[in-house]
């Protein structure tokens, strides 16, 4: 009867679903992480909620090799004060093994992890930690809970992650947004591709510019193909509709694997907001992206479903309207 979000779906070892998301329908309190179980037909096959009293929210999941998850996001439940990164480690019933928290007594959270061999990295964003606002932060933990090690990226402006993955080299490449001042125009965003080994102590890539943009970039996912070259998608006001009525369209890119960004930009939008929130890499080369669309929309945004050939042409779209 509340309100019940889905943040992350993922294609579990058996071939059934697995979603995270939160809600304030059930649980403890508030808002709290939400993970359903279904079959290969959608059917829920068991839910479980993690939290506490307070509002807890889940972005992101994986599976791992003992077809248990691991759930992360933000919590102001526990932790050390204002919201801390929230992980939760399942069993494949969904049934807690361990909880842990990150952050100071400013606003810390996760938004993506990924599974690295006995190993979990996650990512985000920490106001209480790093140059100055909100960081980049990459958190790398055994799968048993051990905290193996931290790295934080920004500088004094608002910077965070909202993506990992990685490659067969053992690259990790992330996507997010780095926030710049201007005089002229005020806070703006513009979108961010960072690279760095696995042991995190070398960056490869820092694909953020001095000065940035004058409009707002903002990368919510990427994939990289066998080739490392790095396709984003989010949303932007420097292409397409945005230069006639200022909102916000949807935005996918390219960088070639030398960080060289390449004339490869699809846009899709016209009258109001409409951003691309997820993406994934076709067998046919091209992409295919998920999002929402204000622009015709029945009454508030709908969700779309876009493709993208190998020669960035838009061959597909779809509304989904209620």
């Amino acid at each position: 009867s509340g309100s019940d979000w889905s943040e992350k779906v993922i294609l579990t070892h058996d071939s059934s679903f697995t979603i995270a998301g939160y809600t304030n329908s059930f649980g403890a309190g508030g808002f709290d992480f939400y993970m359903v179980h279904t079959n290969h037909s959608g059917v829920p096959i068991w839910e479980k909620t993690y939290g506490g009293s307070d509002w807890d929210k889940a972005y992101s999941l994986v599976q791992l090799e003992d077809s248990g998850f691991v759930l992360v996001g933000e919590t102001y439940s526990y932790g050390a004060g204002g919201m801390d990164m929230y992980i939760v480690r399942t069993d494949k019933f969904g049934d807690t093994l361990w909880t842990q928290t990150y952050g100071g007594l400013a606003d810390d959270y996760a938004k993506d992890v990924i599974l690295d061999g006995d190993s979990i990295v996650v990512v985000g964003g920490t106001n209480s930690f790093g140059a100055g606002m909100s960081d980049g932060i990459i958190l790398k933990y055994h799968i048993d809970g051990t905290l193996g090690w931290v790295k934080l990226a920004g500088k004094d402006r608002n910077d965070f992650f909202n993506a990992i993955v990685k490659n067969e080299t053992d690259e990790y490449f992330l996507a997010g947004s780095r926030l710049y001042y201007f005089e002229e125009t005020g806070w703006l965003d513009d979108f961010w591709i960072y690279n760095i080994t696995e042991d995190g102590l070398t960056v490869i890539a820092d694909t953020s510019l001095n000065g940035g943009s004058h409009e707002v970039e903002v990368a919510y996912d990427l994939v990289v193909d066998a080739n490392d070259d790095i396709f984003f998608a989010g949303e932007t006001k420097s292409f397409g509709y945005s230069l006639i009525d200022s909102k916000k369209d949807v935005f996918i890119g390219k960088f070639n694997n030398d960080y060289y960004q390449v004339p490869y930009v699809q846009t899709f939008g016209a009258e109001e907001d409409d951003i691309a929130f997820g993406m994934d890499y076709c067998y046919d080369k091209g992409i295919v992206a998920v999002g929402q669309i204000h622009s015709g929309s029945t009454g508030g945004f709908n969700m779309f479903i876009m493709r993208v050939d190998k020669d960035n042409t838009l061959v597909g779209f779809n509304v989904v309207e209620d």
